[in-house]
């Protein structure tokens, strides 16, 4: 899914989402796809069913760092999670899609904690040495919000809306820059070192800043 611009996603978690409406959604999903006292058949068509019933549920936000089942939140995952203990419930399906609900809903609350913090944080004023803590600030905040598996992917898109929250444009250059930076300096199930959080910090800066420059004095053609 795309990155929604920092304003779009501001504006996407203002309204908090109908669980009610949510859970009434994804319930006959499950049940339609599931064999009485075993679990839903986890085909293409169902996992599209169920996609579409929660981005109508949410908004712009969801997918955009992070959605059910990815595992970068929590250890919750399509293939399990939803259907622990299934021949031992009495309303088997009714669990299931309470446990959907709360998952993406710990995916709304992780964005509005985001989204509270890159709101909090001081504007770097043009200083590289600024913009680089602004970004390691970036880091810091989703790895203060728990890392779990594959993480790391959560930290491209927070930096770009650390950026655009105070003015600064993040093209598709600047993006796969960020991303390309990110899969080089972190991994999977590791908290980042500090050195290493700076590191990263550092060259997106200068990533930053060779663009501007660029853009201000354009090589001769």
């Amino acid at each position: 899914m795309s990155r929604p611009h920092w304003s779009e996603l501001k504006r996407s978690l203002a309204l908090e989402p109908g669980w009610k409406q949510l859970y009434r959604a994804v319930l006959p999903i499950i049940d339609a796809h599931s064999g009485g006292r075993s679990p839903p058949k986890q085909s293409r068509q169902f996992y599209s069913d169920v996609r579409r019933a929660i981005e109508e549920s949410t908004g712009a936000w969801y997918g955009a760092a992070t959605q059910a089942g990815d595992e970068m939140l929590r250890s919750w995952c399509w293939c399990h999670s939803p259907w622990k203990g299934w021949a031992g419930h009495e309303n088997p399906s009714t669990h299931a899609a309470s446990s959907v609900v709360d998952e993406v809903r710990a995916c709304f609350d992780w964005h509005v904690k985001i989204v509270e913090a890159i709101d909090a944080s001081a504007p770097p004023k043009g200083d590289i040495d600024r913009l680089a803590e602004l970004v390691v600030s970036a880091v810091d905040i989703i790895v203060e919000l728990g890392i779990n598996d594959c993480w790391y992917p959560t930290i491209a898109p927070v930096t770009a809306w650390m950026l655009e929250r105070h003015g600064l444009q993040v093209d598709t250059g600047l993006t796969e820059a960020i991303e390309d930076l990110t899969a080089r300096s972190f991994t999977s199930w590791s908290e980042p070192a500090p050195a290493t959080r700076r590191d990263f910090a550092d060259e997106v800066a200068l990533v930053v800043l060779d663009r501007r420059l660029a853009v201000r004095w354009p090589e001769p053609s």
